[in-house]
């Protein structure tokens, strides 16, 4: 089963939550919304190529302040590590 979108699982702080939420706008990335709790929120990305680039870039700015993981619309999923985003950009290569 495939997705029609890119799923990141966030558990951060809501200052760095808003950074993010910030940086996706700025860069013209329209995006859904799902609070799980205060420290823990889902984002819905469209799956473009050009969408999933720029949300790694954000991502690995603030990869030292972040928990959680990136599932990919095939069904791959990526710990929100630098390994793991590394495994991201590589699924595309």
């Amino acid at each position: 089963m495939s997705l029609s979108h890119v799923i990141l699982d966030l558990k951060s702080s809501p200052e760095i939550e808003r950074e993010i939420e910030n940086a996706l706008m700025n860069s013209g990335i329209q995006f859904n919304k799902e609070q799980i709790s205060e420290y823990n929120h889902k984002l819905y990305l469209p799956p473009y190529y050009w969408a999933i680039s720029i949300a790694v870039h954000i991502i690995r700015s603030k990869i030292d302040s972040l928990e959680g993981d990136f599932k990919l619309p095939d069904g791959k999923t990526f710990d929100l590590t630098l390994d793991g985003i590394e495994g991201v950009e590589k699924s595309f290569n």
